[in-house]
């Protein structure tokens, strides 16, 4: 006999293998469509063997289909059916314990034994560490310099210090690499800003024109993200136009970082009606004008990096119309043969 044969005479007999289970089990009824939900009431009727004298729940009813029994709750007898309910009684869930809800309605406590909190109790990254002492729910926190208060930014070391978590931005200009090589200012990673020759990248780094007068500067799109590279000596230059319909209060500002320990940023406006003899000179910036390329006047600003925020008032004189030419320089007086910077002009 085959083995096909033998296997037909084998489920004939009526002995069914696992792998014909399902069709030996099969009784030929009407069992239904398998995906759709059961139904297990349509009335509250359906529900009546749920009852069982438990007098902290309310009579079994029939909603949507499944059986339910309302629970009953009150602050002596039936406190809870489960623990959260034992939360609105007053009971309070902290470090160190577990709220509970016996077989008799009953809220209670389980106080965590002695050691670390649980997970779940943790603050991570706040460089302590919640500890329970065995017979107290609450926890006590302890330092711990091994939870450390990790942002994954590349431009930032994290710390436990003694006045506690911190992400220390690393020196401005240290090199960065999220993606693509760049520089590091005020603990974010600009791309790009690298220099071709650290020794003398103030002539050399890429995105440095000859531009190290007014008449050369290089020309600058307003609100643009723009870095460079400077040595003692070097001075950019950069120039932008000024739309009088872009200004809403005609605030110039200057966002600016840089690795030297001193920045200067100057700015000088040159109105569009400079040649009317009635006007044309800007006012705002500062006091005491001095004098820029092409006969624009402006104003500089000198000091740590982290410290300028220049900000221009711009008003044009003899006109209504606060538009023109900006030219603006950066410098490093007190630089090294090789100091960075990240700038960006904004109206």
């Amino acid at each position: 006999m085959s083995q096909l044969g033998r296997l037909l005479a084998v489920v004939t007999a009526g002995s069914c293998l696992s792998i014909l289970a399902s069709a030996c089990l099969y009784d030929g009824g009407d069992h239904g469509d398998p995906y759709e939900p059961a139904v297990e009431c349509t009335v509250d009727a359906d529900c009546a063997h749920l009852d069982d004298g438990d007098s902290c729940y309310d009579t079994p009813r029939c909603g949507g289909s499944s059986c339910y029994r309302p629970f009953l709750q009150d602050d002596t007898d039936c406190q809870c059916d489960w623990s959260l309910h034992c939360e609105a009684l007053g009971y309070e869930q902290r470090a160190c314990n577990v709220l509970t809800c016996d077989a008799n309605h009953q809220c209670g406590e389980e106080i965590a034994p002695e050691g670390p909190a649980s997970a779940a109790k943790q603050d991570r990254g706040d460089c302590t560490t919640l500890v329970c002492d065995g017979t107290s729910p609450d926890g006590i926190s302890e330092a711990d310099p091994s939870d450390l208060p990790e942002d994954d930014d590349v431009c930032t070391v994290d710390l436990c210090t003694e006045d506690g978590a911190e992400n220390a931005s690393v020196p401005d200009g240290d090199y960065c690499t999220d993606g693509l090589p760049g520089r590091c200012y005020g603990g974010g990673c600009y791309l790009g800003c690298i220099a071709d020759d650290d020794d003398a990248c103030g002539d050399e780094g890429p995105g440095e024109p000859q531009n190290d007068d007014g008449a050369s500067a290089t020309h600058y799109q307003a609100g643009a993200q723009t870095c460079g590279m400077l040595d003692g000596d070097d001075i950019d230059w950069f120039e932008m136009t000024l739309v009088d319909e872009n200004f809403e209060t005609d605030i110039i500002r200057f966002e600016v970082h840089a690795s030297s320990p001193t920045l200067e940023v100057c700015a000088y406006v040159l109105c569009n009606n400079f040649n009317d003899p009635n006007g044309g000179y800007p006012e705002g910036g500062c006091d005491t004008k001095i004098a820029g390329p092409f006969g624009s006047l402006g104003c500089c600003w000198q000091g740590a990096p982290e410290s300028l925020s220049p900000t221009w008032d711009l008003d044009c004189t003899g006109t209504t119309d606060d538009a023109g030419s900006m030219f603006f320089s950066l410098r490093a007086p007190d630089g090294d043969s090789c100091e960075t910077y990240v700038m960006a002009a904004l109206y």
